[in-house]
């Protein structure tokens, strides 16, 4: 009788950790973008530490980040599109949207 509780319980303990191993999956790749636009928008803060920007962040399947908006000289311009560029998961940057005013 003890041997058959303890393949029981055996037997829940593995369907509790098979359970748990399956919503260790990746996530979808909506919530991908949501992350990077995150990381995006931190770098960007990073970029030019005490200055706000009201700009436009657009990240695609694949990596494709797309920068609107009007910042207010070149060199935030090119210190932005630098820092994005470095985001983990960043294949190119579309900056014709930024432009300096």
């Amino acid at each position: 009788m003890h041997h058959k509780k303890s393949i029981v319980a055996l037997s829940l303990l593995l369907l509790v950790v098979a359970s748990a191993c399956s919503l260790n999956r990746q996530l979808p790749k909506a919530a991908d973008e949501e992350a990077m636009m995150v990381e995006v928008r931190s770098a960007i803060a990073a970029a030019v530490p005490g200055k706000t920007f009201s700009l436009g962040v657009y990240v695609t399947e694949g990596g494709l980040v797309t920068l609107t908006g009007t910042v207010n000289n070149a060199s935030d311009r090119d210190a932005i599109i630098a820092k994005v560029r470095q985001v983990n998961g960043v294949r190119s940057v579309n900056a014709s949207g930024l432009t300096v005013g």
